[in-house]
């Protein structure tokens, strides 16, 4: 008997195979994914090169730089609609390309100012899934990410709000 989406005649897009949480001092919450990553790949048996997607939810610009240098991540994409989270993340001086999205040309050329960001239009989103897929899709066709790379793409929940950034995921390209 078919249960879920299955039962709705809708076709699973995806598999969760591990999760996992931590706790850690207030100092290294932003270190906290690097700690429960590895915990849930433990879990599942698997290794980061076997898996295309981790979500990270409670996204900050803290965990998403701390998560490009203790994974080996290759940028950061931040689609945004005021440009404030690719200016928290750009603070933080990460060592990888800060990519930000906008469907907002003032925006655009605002983040383009900003310490280590490259900036570009996006069309606006309000499906968060949509966005991410937009994004990824958007830093490849602009040559400034390759296929078979691992980025990180933060999201709003619910998208197409401003000020919502409470999402971070790693996929491969």
């Amino acid at each position: 008997m078919a249960v879920g989406a299955a039962a709705g005649g809708i076709a699973p897009v995806a598999k969760i195979r591990g999760w996992a949480s931590v706790g850690v001092d207030v100092e290294r919450t932003g270190l906290a994914p690097t700690l429960a990553i590895p915990k849930a790949l433990a879990r599942s048996g698997l290794s980061l090169d076997q898996v295309d997607v981790v979500e990270i939810n409670e996204a900050f610009a803290t965990m998403a730089v701390a998560c490009t240098r203790e994974l080996g991540l290759d940028a950061l994409v931040i689609p945004t609609l005021s440009g404030r989270s690719a200016r928290l993340v750009s603070a933080h001086r990460p060592t990888v390309p800060i990519y930000a999205l906008s469907p907002g040309r003032e925006t655009v050329r605002r983040c383009g100012l900003m310490w280590g960001v490259q900036a570009s239009w996006i069309r606006r989103h309000e499906v968060t899934e949509e966005l991410i897929l937009d994004a990824a899709a958007t830093v490849v066709s602009l040559g400034w990410c390759q296929a078979g790379e691992r980025v990180a793409i933060t999201a709003g929940l619910p998208s197409g709000s401003p000020g919502t950034t409470s999402l971070l995921q790693i996929q491969v390209l």
